[in-house]
């Protein structure tokens, strides 16, 4: 937990304050890769991409061409077409599903249950890229298994990958 001040968390990175905020917000909402490690655990997820926007319609495309709708998204700047991005999911902000949601999950497969009290945590490759997903300890998911995970995109961060500022 980062230091607080008048009931807000301050991080600084060589003396140079990165963000100022309630923890909450550094959590929901941080300025920067540099701040997402301060807050939450397990840590963030991350996948590398691009932005690709049609009309009103506004995704961010995997390296591998997964396309993830960003809709309900709230930027902290315009969004603008192309240039690395990367995209922030907490685990506890994503669902799994047995079955596709056209336009909203993408597909995953298993590579760890690792099992917490309550909670599990579910290590899964989408594409080449781990992510974690924590879980209710029961749902009992077997290694090679595949499934759809459904992102909370209120909830998640864009990040530019050249200066690491939120978007």
């Amino acid at each position: 937990m980062p230091p607080c001040y008048c009931g807000r968390g301050i991080i600084t990175k060589c003396g140079v304050i990165q963000q100022l905020a309630a923890p909450q917000q550094i959590y929901n909402k941080p300025s920067n890769l540099y701040v997402v490690g301060f807050i939450g655990s397990p840590a963030m997820n991350f996948l590398s991409g691009q932005l690709v926007i049609n009309g009103e319609e506004v995704t961010f495309q995997t390296k591998g061409g997964t396309s993830v709708s960003l809709k309900g998204y709230e930027a902290s700047t315009a969004l603008s077409q192309g240039g690395e991005s990367v995209l922030g999911v907490r685990p506890e902000h994503i669902q799994i599903h047995k079955e596709p949601i056209p336009g909203v999950t993408v597909p995953a497969t298993v590579e760890i249950d690792e099992p917490m009290g309550a909670d599990s945590l579910l290590w899964l490759k989408l594409e080449q890229q781990a992510l974690s997903v924590r879980i209710d300890a029961d749902l009992n998911c077997q290694e090679g298994t595949n499934y759809h995970l459904e992102f909370n995109i209120p909830k998640s961060s864009i990040f530019r990958k050249d200066t690491e500022e939120r978007i």
